[in-house]
């Protein structure tokens, strides 16, 4: 902004003013920034959300001359916190599910040479599931073709 300016401007003296009105600038942006923090906040959006809009912003922002990203400065590190204590990240999953009233239900079932193709395919899915902790979608897309057996290990 101050490259902008003409020379024989800030050569008749007005170079205090426009380095006053720089700073100033700085300050309402970093403030307008600040208070678009809180509008999330006020709007009840979680920690998560708002601290990935104040990372978006402090990786593309520096609010002064000293390069400080703007999710660094005292002021946004302060807020941050408050935010953490009033709305802390809840962990992803709720409850967990008792892995042995699975395995208690495969042992009761009849041995594995006894067994239909639709329950071996089941027991299968079942194992494949819980031994790579892979999502449905991703094991909706596992093909026999690309599953490897070598001596040492089994490759998906």
């Amino acid at each position: 902004m101050v490259l902008s300016l003409s020379t024989s401007l800030l050569q008749r003296g007005g170079s205090n003013f426009v380095r006053k009105t720089v700073v100033m600038l700085f300050l309402l942006h970093c403030l307008l920034l600040w208070i678009f923090l809180a509008e999330l906040f006020n709007s009840g959006l979680s920690y998560s959300y708002i601290n990935t809009a104040r990372s978006a912003l402090s990786s593309i922002l520096c609010c002064n001359n000293t390069s400080i990203p703007f999710g660094q400065l005292p002021i946004v590190k302060r807020f941050m916190k408050g935010v953490f204590e009033t709305r802390p990240s809840l962990p992803r999953y709720s409850s967990t599910w008792d892995i042995n009233v699975a395995f208690n239900y495969t042992r009761q079932q009849k041995p594995l040479s006894q067994l239909t193709l639709k329950d071996l395919s089941h027991r299968v899915a079942f194992l494949l599931c819980l031994l790579s902790g892979q999502r449905c979608q991703t094991l909706s897309k596992l093909f026999i073709e690309n599953m490897s057996i070598n001596q040492s290990r089994r490759l998906l």
